[in-house]
């Protein structure tokens, strides 16, 4: 409400006096202001009076909520003891319910061996074994809890349980043999092998995914240490995987272990193509262990690959055997065997191993056979040049033909060029020095790329021990005419042998020749021409005695020799017949098998003596040298001609 005097005081002043139009309008805007002041200032004491209302209900709801909080404190101070009874009492009832439902439980436990004993009797049905999984599930769950607690009464149900998951565990392990079984079908391998297929068949996705989930449910089942060893047995299923894997790589693989052990094959492979499917077949069992058997895999793969692995063993230790067995008799024809299987196991070496890798019952054994293959190879170096120096190897050739040390010499060294990279390395790493020597400790092989420096110095150390020993072999020959042939025979050979093999003549011909070991081919070249040359002064006697001594009268023979100059026509050709005949007679003991040498060295006797024998035979055969001309001239120029060309066997 508004005061008097602010009524007083805010009242209109009168406007000063002013002309009378603007005095009325002046007058007439304060009459407005004045009632509009008046109007709000109603308002406002409407607005007071209201604020004064809320204030009063304000303070009495305050005053009532203040009494609300007091009885809800009281009635909250009251109810907190029945709240606490009450969950004392919900506690207990949840107790009482537990302890009746593992009361129950306990009791089905209890009687649980004769409720399964229908189930586990009939056997799992093979095409839904899902009900006889749940049965055994609930034997197990029940034997986990009896064993665990400390029931008196609990043990003869315990006995009953054990029995009945035991036979429940033979059945299911007779169920997983026979589905292992029925992917395991022994593989005709060399049927694969001559149907050029490299691939395994495999066994059906639907047979391995029950195969998969029974192997995972029985390796679930908990072991008792306590229990018997046939419990044990029945638990551990993997031992009929082991029996039934091991069987079918075995089968599998045995024919062709046979026929890589077959002596009489003499061939690397065999025993390639055996470790080839070996490591296939072993991929492909890794595979399935790991698929079927997760948590077991390298140690049932262990177990059942012991047996094929065995079985390989066996074949490479008796071809080994039958190698060095070859090389004991200097019979290094079966080097390629040797040097084969090595090369290929360079190359396979690294994939084996990861289908090795884990594997500790044989992988060391594997390690050690070709450790045993590599020191053989390391071997046959020296003991080839070793062979190669001994004079008293090998019987003489009684008709001086080619020996049979320098054939077998010469096929060696071709053998040798086959693999040229493995025969390089192998001298590397034995070293230059210990070529000859009869201790080898070394026992790895350091690959390289040939070059063929090693391999041509290496041969010619070869061929200058066989010459040497072919000119001592030679020497022994009673007969010089037969060492002759001989030394030609085993000179002709090794030089054809180089020619006509384009490795052999590119190493050791001129396009190979270093300082230190000159152009061989050239040398033999050499060799075989003064041996040639020693062939033709055989013949020089028999020359000798064609050489003309008569006396020339007025161009023409003399007609009236004396008894002197008859006598000596007499005596040549008489001595001549008589070295001839002993020159054929010595040389028809004598075989040149080769018909183009042959050919040659009669080419060289004939030019040698029938041109000789004609000019001395025309001469004298019209001559008065003899009343009995025919006991002197033996053989005309055809029967010469005849008689050389064959003097050979």
């Amino acid at each position: 409400m508004v005061s008097a005097s602010t009524s007083s005081t805010m009242a209109p002043q009168p406007p000063p006096r002013t002309r009378p139009i603007n005095d009325a309008v002046s007058a007439e805007k304060r009459r407005e202001n004045q009632r509009k002041l008046m109007e709000e200032m109603a308002d406002v004491e409407i607005l007071e009076d209201t604020l004064a209302k809320s204030m009063q209900l304000s303070a009495q709801m305050v005053e009532m909520l203040g009494s609300f909080d007091d009885r809800l404190k009281s009635f909250e101070q009251s109810m907190l003891p029945i709240h606490r009874s009450t969950q004392r009492l919900n506690l207990y009832y949840e107790n009482v319910e537990k302890t009746l439902d593992e009361a129950n439980r306990i009791i089905e436990y209890l009687d649980l061996a004769d409720k399964e004993r229908d189930v586990i009797s009939r056997g799992p049905d093979p095409t839904n074994i899902l009900p006889y999984i749940e049965s055994m599930n609930r034997i197990v769950a029940a034997l986990t809890f009896l064993t665990g607690s400390r029931f008196a009464s609990g043990e003869k149900a315990i006995y009953k349980l054990r029995q009945q998951q035991n036979a429940g565990l033979m059945q299911l392990i007779r169920l997983f043999k026979d589905w292992l079984t029925s992917i395991s079908a022994p593989v005709d391998t060399l049927d694969l092998i001559r149907s050029q297929k490299d691939v395994l068949p495999t066994p059906n996705p639907t047979e391995l995914r029950r195969l998969s989930e029974l192997a995972t449910w029985l390796s679930s089942v908990p072991t008792d240490p306590s229990a018997s060893g046939q419990a044990e047995d029945l638990a551990d299923f993997t031992r009929v995987y082991v029996q039934v894997r091991g069987a079918y790589l075995t089968k599998s693989l045995q024919p062709v272990a046979a026929q890589a052990g077959d002596q009489r094959r003499q061939s690397s492979g065999g025993f390639i193509q055996l470790t080839t499917w070996l490591e296939r077949y072993l991929r492909a069992e890794r595979a399935l262990a790991t698929q079927l058997l997760p948590q077991r895999a390298i140690a049932v793969l262990d177990a059942t690959a012991t047996p094929v692995l065995d079985l390989y063993l066996e074949v490479g230790q008796a071809l080994l055997t039958q190698l060095k067995r070859a090389n004991g008799r200097a019979d290094f024809s079966l080097v390629f065997v040797l040097f084969d299987v090595l090369e290929f196991w360079g190359v396979k070496r690294d994939e084996f191993g990861t289908v090795l890798d884990g594997l500790t019952k044989k992988s060391q054994d594997i390690e050690d056979l070709f450790d045993s293959w590599t020191k053989a190879a390391l071997k046959i170096i020296p003991d080839f040049l070793e062979e190669v120096k001994q004079p008293g190897k090998g019987s003489l050739p009684p008709d001086g033909t080619v020996h049979e040390l320098t054939s077998n010499t010469m096929s060696f060294m071709k053998k040798l060029l086959e693999y040229p990279d493995s025969t390089e390395s192998i001298l590397l790493s034995i070293g230059e020095h210990d070529w000859a020597s009869s201790s080898i400790n070394i026992t790895e092989i350091k690959y390289i790329k040939s070059s063929g420096r090693l391999i041509r110095k290496y041969f010619g150390l070869v061929l200058a021990a066989l010459d040497a020993n072919l000119d001592s072999k030679a020497k022994q020959y009673k007969k010089p005419g037969v060492a002759t042939i001989f030394l030609i025979n085993n000179m002709h050979y090794i030089l054809k042998t180089v020619r006509s093999h384009a490795k052999l003549k590119s190493l050791l011909s001129d396009q190979g020749a270093t300082g230190a070991v000159p152009d061989l081919v050239a040398q033999y070249d050499r060799a075989l021409r003064r041996h040639r040359d020693a062939f033709q002064d055989m013949f020089r006697p028999v020359l000798e005695y064609l050489m003309d001594v008569t006396v020339i009268q007025a161009g023409a023979i003399k007609k009236d020799m004396s008894s002197n100059e008859r006598a000596a026509i007499k005596d040549k050709f008489a001595k001549f017949n008589a070295a001839f005949d002993d020159i054929v007679k010595n040389l028809r003991v004598c075989a040149v098998p080769d018909a183009e040498l042959k050919a040659a060295l009669v080419k060289d006797a004939k030019g040698f003596v029938v041109p000789m024998y004609q000019r001395f035979l025309t001469k004298y055969q019209t001559s008065d040298f003899s009343k009995h001309k025919e006991k002197y001239i033996k053989y005309d120029l055809a029967q010469v001609e005849q008689i050389l060309d064959k003097m050979f066997l």
